[in-house]
């Protein structure tokens, strides 16, 4: 299917300028930026956010300070840049005085072909203008999304631990070398709307390819317009987009309509409870993440959330998201299967609650209905032992080869209670029954823990393919169980 000529327009800052500029429904903000706006640090390799090299500052208000994220520019719809302020690498030096992050790189001989390494500064910029003294685990979850095949990375970690280092040392300060210095003024003027930024209208494009790309502001919106189209066949609903936007990308498959939940209020909230957290279907994972109560109330969320696709990936994905795609092997949907979670189902007629274990039906299907979105994710607060395993080659950005979660609860030294779950194993993600019986009722021991990993062997029937041979997934298997029981052990040892 060809891209729809018409546009409709959009208003954002980019570095110090205001741009008015019009966007057709399927371009990307790195072809905006680079192609059309001409700032040609923002490089274009994979399209499909592996490597990094488009990555941007992305900035929105909070609190009347701009926050800025590290956002793969090619996974982003130009027209998320609407009311947003956007640096890239032609924004941080001022005049011939380079930005303190530019000066660190080449003192420490930290770019060699240059190809990758305005996206790398650009992740080490977002990280510093939120922490002024990370730590080398900061440092490399920030870089985590950038490929760099000339460094060997070292001279890249020396450079970000320098910063830090001259930071800390109170030499320099995030707003004087890390924030350019039209930041404040870009600042005052999104707060005080002295340069008005008009919503993107819902209906904005009515094309003969693309007939729409709809950004409703309430639920009722979003219904109006799925009604408009009625067959599920005829729209894509997203949030974070970022398995849409590569398929558009590498595969050139536009949908016909596109319906942006990511600015209804009502779906972007966490509410924690005394039994159970709720998260929102526009909740972004870096959200999940630094959420004071999961990291208190549900630390094992934010363990395997980390491990999700990149830094930049995590800014803009969701865990809903990570749910309605229905892959077999997605690491949000393993730990919370194991965690026992249920989704609610919404629709103009009401909602309904549908155990997560019931919601995939076969590869690819759900549960869903004509007319109804995921709306929200509840968990349960559950005391226990809690334990994610990723067997895949880059372990935070790659698709796992197999991954699997744990979850036992003792009492008096006696298995009371337990879940494992598997992804990479069969048409779904989905528990591996056949654990239960060996385990529950009795005291772990090693003959136990060989027992229990016989029989989650046994019980798969795996597929070969490009990321292991069915063999290899059986003997992944295996390892997992006794990684994590051997791991319950240590901790009650």
């Amino acid at each position: 299917m060809k891209a729809s000529n018409l546009t409709t327009s959009i208003s954002f800052f980019l570095n110090a300028q205001h741009i008015k500029v019009a966007v057709s429904p399927e371009t990307t903000a790195l072809g905006l930026i680079r192609n059309e706006l001409g700032k040609r640090g923002t490089k274009e390799s994979c399209s499909e956010g592996d490597c990094g090299a488009c990555t941007i500052a992305a900035g929105e208000l909070s609190d009347g300070k701009l926050n800025y994220r590290a956002i793969n520019s090619c996974l982003w719809p130009a027209i998320r840049l609407h009311g947003k302020h956007i640096i890239t690498i032609e924004g941080l030096s001022q005049g011939e005085e380079l930005n303190l992050i530019q000066e660190q790189m080449l003192e420490h001989h930290a770019t060699q072909c240059g190809y990758c390494t305005p996206g790398i500064i650009m992740s080490l910029f977002c990280l510093f203008t939120r922490k002024q003294s990370p730590n080398k685990q900061d440092i490399v979850q920030a870089l985590e999304g950038n490929l760099c095949r000339c460094t060997g990375y070292q001279p890249i970690l020396s450079a970000a631990q320098s910063i830090t280092e001259l930071l800390i040392g109170k030499k320099h300060t995030n707003a004087n070398h890390i924030l350019p210095g039209y930041v404040s003024e870009i600042e005052s003027k999104l707060v005080s709307h002295s340069e008005p930024i008009k919503v993107i209208e819902t209906n904005a494009f009515q094309g003969r390819d693309i007939h729409g790309y709809y950004v409703p502001r309430t639920l009722e919106e979003l219904h109006t317009c799925m009604d408009k189209f009625g067959d599920p066949e005829r729209y894509r609903i997203v949030s974070g987009g970022t398995d849409l936007m590569v398929d558009i990308n590498i595969n050139r498959n536009f949908p016909e309509n596109i319906i942006d939940i990511s600015e209804i209020d009502d779906l972007s909230a966490i509410r924690i409870k005394q039994d159970s957290i709720s998260i929102g279907s526009g909740v972004t994972l870096t959200s999940i993440i630094e959420h004071p109560g999961i990291r208190e109330k549900l630390p094992i969320l934010r363990e395997t959330l980390l491990l999700v696709g990149s830094e930049q990936i995590r800014n803009m994905a969701t865990l809903a998201g990570n749910i309605a795609n229905a892959s077999p092997i997605a690491d949000g949907v393993v730990a919370l299967l194991g965690l026992d979670a249920d989704v609610t189902l919404l629709s103009k007629n009401g909602r309904r609650n549908v155990k997560l274990s019931d919601f995939f039906i076969d590869y690819k299907q759900t549960d869903l209905q004509t007319g109804e979105i995921l709306g929200e994710i509840h968990i349960p607060i559950q005391e226990g032992f809690f334990n994610f395993e990723k067997s895949s080659k880059r372990q935070a950005v790659d698709i796992a080869t197999v991954n699997s979660f744990c979850y036992l609860k003792e009492d008096s030294g006696l298995i009371s209670d337990c879940r494992f779950v598997f992804g990479g194993m069969d048409k779904t993600v989905r528990l591996a029954e056949s654990c239960r019986p060996v385990v529950q009722g009795k005291k772990l021991d090693d003959r136990l823990i060989l027992k229990c990993a016989e029989a989650a062997v046994k019980e798969f029937e795996p597929i070969s393919d490009v990321r292991g041979s069915a063999d290899y997934r059986r003997q992944l298997v295996e390892n997992h169980i006794v990684k994590h029981l051997h791991k319950f052990l240590s901790i009650n040892e």
